[in-house]
């Protein structure tokens, strides 16, 4: 007859630094009491029994994407519009904002459009893209007086308005993670020129019409951050009439019209054009930046160049030593520490964390690999799912370099961070489910 009873201890995590054993020894646990019938329960109960752990070193949240200066909640459901009509909403508010020293006279105001962002995680998504397409219609059709040209370098010479924007969802809580029940829809138009964002526009959309998806540049990425252009981008698009453009959008305007060129080529399959492009925005004062840095990673993948594509996810790497925080994309199987099978998708991950191994020795820091879950599933399992997930990363590092997984410690925090929180598992809130690398001060072992 089978047993029930489970046949392991749940490992606890007070300490950072354990031995090799217990980290193999989480691994081991979770993968048990997933296997055996009612211990999910029965390692609540004990997870409730053992005495508190000690509060970890606070840090600063992954999370600093900016957000309006006072509380918005979502309005009754019947304020809320289809996708499509939140957007022309947004935009006839956008250009009725417009000072009449910008309104056209003689010949067009030229505007082009930096894509549009999600402003819980800085990326494109599916919605981001449809948002993108209906605004363009709506200036061809409905501000005739407006010329939408592309954004380009050679657009920016001519010193156009500058269209940003982006959506957020908003729940019981506001703009924090959670299900949504509706989202915010923001527009800015920028003038290069002077630095001032002379037109805003805002409006409510329906959030059973949004598909917060990554775009697949974005999907594809193996490592998220806040860096200054996603924070710069997202100010400005916060920003009212009259009030400056975020200086870090200001300066890396060219950049971005070169990252935008880069992605949609990279998407398209022009993956030898997308790594030219993405090469010259590295060259530029601002290419220093995430989406450059992922960009010449998937390029030079893409196109076979392995070594190339290790040597770009080595600077991403130190990139994100230097911030002091960085996420990587690593998924796992459902509920399980065990890869996603696929090797398309977990293929690169030797060489992902051999670079890890590699790089942070010569940084000087000490590193803590924290573990996140989504939101589905019992408190209890997602704590010691997430840890021993980060248990596994470190094991898989060590054998890369002994030196390396020393500097090393893991933590698993479930699913008390999350950036997205709306539960659905699926490419929407892959973020909810990352391992982040935190890189730390070194302690002395005196």
């Amino acid at each position: 007859m089978t047993s029930n009873r489970c046949p392991i201890s749940v490992p606890g995590r007070t300490a950072a630094d354990r031995p090799l054993r217990r980290r193999t020894a989480a691994l081991v646990a979770v993968l048990l009491l997933a296997a055996v019938p009612g211990c999910a329960l029965q390692m609540a109960d004990e997870t409730a029994s053992l005495p508190p752990a000690a509060a970890p070193a606070s840090a600063a949240t992954l999370v600093s994407l900016p957000v309006p200066p006072t509380p918005m909640l979502p309005p009754p459901p019947s304020d809320a519009l289809p996708l499509d009509e939140a957007v022309e909403r947004a935009a006839a508010e956008l250009f009725a904002s417009l000072p009449a020293e910008y309104r056209p006279g003689a010949s067009p105001q030229r505007v082009v459009i930096d894509p549009l962002v999600d402003g819980a995680t800085g990326a494109q998504t599916a919605s981001t893209r449809t948002m993108e397409q209906r605004l363009a219609t709506y200036i061809r059709e409905e501000q005739p007086d407006y010329e939408l040209q592309p954004l380009n370098t050679a657009t920016l010479g001519r010193s156009p308005l500058v269209l940003v924007g982006s959506l957020r969802g908003a729940g019981s809580a506001g703009l924090a993670p959670g299900v949504p029940q509706a989202y915010r829809i923001w527009f800015s138009l920028a003038d290069l020129r002077t630095g001032i964002v002379v037109g805003h526009g805002m409006a409510w959309a329906q959030a059973g019409e949004v598909d917060t998806a990554p775009t697949e540049f974005f999907r594809d990425s193996p490592a998220w951050l806040v860096d200054s252009s996603i924070q710069g981008y997202l100010r400005t698009c916060l920003s009212r009439v009259g009030e400056p453009v975020a200086p870090d959008y200001l300066e890396g305007i060219l950049t971005s019209a070169l990252v935008a060129d880069a992605i949609q080529a990279y998407e398209e399959d022009r993956h030898a054009e997308a790594l030219d492009l993405f090469q010259a925005a590295e060259r530029t004062s601002a290419g220093n930046q995430l989406r450059v840095h992922n960009g010449l990673y998937l390029a030079n993948w893409q196109l076979g160049r392995e070594g190339d594509a290790e040597g770009a996810f080595s600077q991403l790497v130190d990139f994100g030593l230097r911030h002091d925080r960085m996420a990587l994309m690593m998924l796992f199987r459902p509920a399980s520490t065990a890869y996603w099978p696929d090797p398309q998708v977990s293929g690169p991950y030797g060489m992902w964390l051999r670079q890890i191994a590699r790089r942070v020795g010569p940084s000087g820091k000490c590193v803590e690999l924290v573990g996140h879950t989504s939101p589905t599933g019992p408190i209890a399992l997602n704590d010691q799912l997430s840890l021993a997930r980060a248990e596994k990363v470190w094991v898989d590092i060590a054998r890369e370099s002994a030196a390396g997984g020393e500097r090393i410690t893991t933590r698993g925090l479930g699913s008390s961070e999350p950036i997205v929180g709306s539960g659905r598992d699926d490419a929407s809130d892959m973020l909810d489910r990352r391992v982040e690398f935190r890189p730390t001060a070194c302690q002395s072992d005196a």
